[in-house]
């Protein structure tokens, strides 16, 4: 388990790595989507904090997900069962949606968190993934 968010990005940028170097970009592009949005869900898994700010009351607000869904994942019995459920939901938002969610960290004080998640999908944007950004940010023809 790593015990920092400067470990946590290092083994998220060192798997980033890996799949920049493939030759056989098709098939590695849709493994690295998958490998991708695994990591950075399980990253946010263990370091959102759903307390730190009210985070679950401010994604209702901005309509992140909706009112029932809050009371869901308040109903929870503890906290990672919480995270866990909201992660869930997050998997089914849009781009935009997600965009929001990393915002809403920013004002909740977990401007770090949503820093590290923002350089990862930036760094595969950067790599040529046209997979991962037509996925991850809806372009088209890149």
């Amino acid at each position: 388990m790593y015990c920092t968010v400067e470990e946590r990005t290092d083994a998220i940028f060192s798997t980033l790595q890996t799949f920049s170097t493939a030759d056989d970009f098709p098939v590695r592009e849709k493994s690295a989507l998958f490998a991708l949005v695994e990591v950075i869900y399980q990253f946010l898994l263990h370091t959102v904090d759903l307390k730190r700010g009210k985070l679950i009351d401010k994604l209702v607000t901005r309509r992140v997900i909706s009112p029932g869904e809050g009371t869901r994942i308040r109903n929870r019995k503890t906290p990672d069962a919480q995270v866990n459920n909201l992660m869930k939901k997050l998997r089914n938002k849009s781009a935009a949606e997600f965009e929001s969610f990393l915002a809403t960290l920013s004002e909740t004080g977990q401007q770090s968190v949503a820093d590290v998640v923002r350089r990862a999908l930036q760094t595969a944007g950067q790599t040529g993934h046209c997979f991962l950004r037509q996925h991850l940010y809806g372009e088209q023809g890149c």
